[in-house]
């Protein structure tokens, strides 16, 4: 078999996905007589940080794949769209699809827009896939391989495939040599929590920082929480947000940003307890890694921890401070610890190399042949699992069908997950959509020439030295910093009707560089500029709001406006947020019914629309149809996919 593994980027060492292509190449060339038979190719790749691992350019996997199609193509995926998907989609003929990121869009609207945007297209892009008889699915976990068959695909079609740890072949470190790194640390009246994971709103932060106040409150000793991990500097509201309650917080919080592997297995070996309270995780590599060195484990037993460490004693379903709390402070009662980590080594052979390589093989396999497969886990249940006749019936009934239609059922079919406990999350969007169908009638039904949205400043992605208009307001003198040529301002990623627009940045730029800067406004939808204005900022202060004109055209376009540096300056950013208007729509008033007929449409797709966004915008489209023609307003369907938060809407005539 000829292989061509396939990553966006392969540029940062620390990053887990890069070490699982890696992984893959590896032990896969290594099986192979001719290395040549299995390739490696990225759109981004740092030879210092893989330089053992010889990567190719995209250009040369397209044509690799343009001369043979039916090479077996390992892309390694996590979210949003990408330049590959479409040549994936509709050129090759075998392709596995090794999904590492499953997080839900909802954790982050709001918080952090860009991740939000990038699940949201993640999602919708899976769906793509499963919709392609040829693609398959490598999982991290048995949870994602639920997520996959709850969006449609078939389980002949996922082989679930452990991720792999950058110290998974390293040597298991022994209890001696543990014992003595933490007798070097040790203060009896300190108790150390490490928690480690980027900044993200749904991995859990504020969640720890609670975790050791309440910690705190139990004992007399001083509780240090260790947070590593980027982003904490990031212009967002939720980094914003986690300095805040970082400043707030009762136990010593320790930030140690991004560190190297010496440094992060350092705090392994010295730390008391590790924690683990994020919302939703894949796989969650930090918890084994902590394991690894022996470091007693608390964690928040949901998704994919809710298999992985069903037998971990500390690892509770329900999120409960209280719980997580005691169960630290009752590290210190006698045989509790010892006891602890033996389970916890128990645990530990589950996440092998040996099992993962074994993973590797058994779903490569898979691709040449169907046959045998595992049993679905539906005809694996007691109740039907001791009626041998009849599980073997359904089964050989399903495999006929699967063999005539390996994509699955009806993609038009929206469902629910077989786990439909409602959430805060739930409740929150609902209240939401109420808010957001209210505002959305009132809005249509005014009278107004030229309909307009303006964009806050947290529905954008903002670089070093760029500050919102409400944080700088709160900051007496703003600092100045070195500003990169990159983009610096870009969002919010939303879906707006085809027609003419005016876009306007509302920004104050800072100039202290002596020289002239030149910055650019640009417009970008289907990964395609639609207009450009670049412009030179002398020294000094200057109010930026002139507009750039341009066309939507095609299906519910994605509009993203971004303000980008060319050269590096000195100074700062300061950031009111965006306005678009339309110029070519005029609206009427609607009639009762037209507004009834949008209300009852929103309020039908509101109680599903969580969990299957794409399948959710061809529902809307339909349900509004009649009413968008009969009132000829194209502006309705910009509100159809922008769930969850209800935006600042304002209609004038310029």
């Amino acid at each position: 078999m000829k292989l061509a593994i396939l990553a966006i980027h392969m540029s940062e060492r620390n990053d887990s996905v890069c070490n699982d292509v890696a992984y893959h190449y590896k032990i896969l060339s290594s099986q192979s007589e001719e290395m040549n038979s299995v390739r490696i190719f990225s759109d981004n790749y740092d030879p210092r940080a893989f330089p053992d691992i010889p990567v190719e350019s995209a250009s040369a996997f397209h044509e690799l794949l343009k001369q043979d199609p039916y090479i077996t193509v390992l892309f390694h995926y996590c979210d949003s769209r990408t330049p590959f998907d479409e040549f994936l989609r509709k050129k090759c003929r075998r392709v596995i699809v090794r999904w590492h990121n499953a997080t839900p869009p909802w954790f982050t609207f709001g918080l952090q827009n860009q991740s939000a945007v990038h699940a949201l297209l993640g999602y919708e892009n899976i769906i793509d896939f499963i919709n392609c008889g040829h693609v398959s699915f490598w999982p991290n976990s048995e949870f994602t391989y639920d997520q996959l068959i709850a969006l449609g695909a078939t389980p002949e079609r996922c082989h679930t495939v452990y991720p792999a740890s950058r110290y998974l072949n390293l040597p298991v470190p022994l209890q001696t040599t543990l014992a003595s790194a933490k007798a070097e640390s040790i203060d009896s009246n300190t108790i150390d929590l490490l928690f480690v994971s980027r900044v993200v709103a749904h991995k859990g932060h504020i969640n720890a920082i609670a975790v050791a106040d309440r910690v705190q409150e139990l004992t007399d000793a001083q509780v240090r929480l260790h947070i590593v991990g980027k982003g904490l500097d990031d212009p967002n509201p939720f980094s914003l947000r986690l300095r805040k309650v970082i400043k707030d917080a009762k136990a010593e919080i320790i930030v140690h940003g991004l560190v190297s592997d010496d440094v992060l297995i350092n705090l392994y070996q010295t730390s008391d307890v590790f924690i683990c309270l994020s919302e939703h995780e894949g796989f969650g590599l930090p918890v084994f890694e902590a394991m690894r060195y022996r470091l007693p484990v608390v964690a928040w037993a949901t998704t994919a921890f809710r298999e992985l460490l069903v037998k971990h004693p500390f690892a509770f379903p329900n999120f409960d401070l209280d719980l997580f709390a005691s169960a630290i402070n009752a590290l210190a009662m006698p045989g509790v610890k010892s006891r602890l980590l033996e389970i916890q080594y128990a645990i530990l052979q589950t996440y092998s190399a040996e099992i993962i390589e074994t993973q590797v093989r058994d779903a490569l396999a898979a691709q040449d042949y169907i046959w045998p497969q595992l049993t679905p886990a539906d005809l694996e249940r007691p109740a039907i699992r001791y009626l041998p006749r009849v599980a073997c019936a359904i089964d050989t009934a399903r495999k006929s069908l699967y063999n005539r239609c390996p994509q699955g059922f009806d993609n038009s079919l929206v469902f629910d997950s077989h786990i439909n406990i409602t959430s805060l999350y739930d409740i929150k969007m609902f209240r939401n959509y109420l808010l957001q169908d209210k505002e959305l009638v009132n809005a249509l039904t005014m009278q107004v020439d030229k309909p307009s949205i303006t964009f806050d400043p947290t529905e954008f992605s903002m670089r070093k030295g760029v500050y919102s208009a409400s944080i700088a307001a709160d900051i007496p003198s703003l600092p100045s910093c070195s500003i990169a040529a990159t983009h610096l301002i870009f969002g919010p990623y939303v879906q707006m009707p085809v027609g003419y627009y005016r876009a306007i940045m509302h920004v104050r730029i800072t100039n202290e560089s002596v020289r002239n800067v030149r910055l650019e406004i640009d417009i970008i939808s289907g990964n395609k500029q639609l207009t450009s204005r670049v412009f030179a900022l002398s020294q000094g202060t200057h109010d930026i709001n002139e507009p750039v004109t341009f066309e939507l055209s095609g299906e519910a376009p994605m509009v993203e406006i971004r303000l980008g540096a060319l050269e590096p300056f000195k100074g700062n950013i300061v950031f009111s947020g965006a306005t678009l208007i339309q110029t070519n729509t005029k609206k009427r008033h609607l009639s009762v019914s037209e507004a009834n007929a949008i209300s009852h449409a929103f309020w039908r797709v509101g109680l599903f629309s969580k969990r299957f966004p794409k399948r959710l915008g061809k529902v809307v489209v339909r349900q509004l149809s009649a009413a968008r023609k009969r009132s000829g307003l194209a502006l309705q369907l910009q509100f159809i996919f922008r769930a969850r938060k209800t935006k600042k809407l304002r209609f004038f005539s310029p």
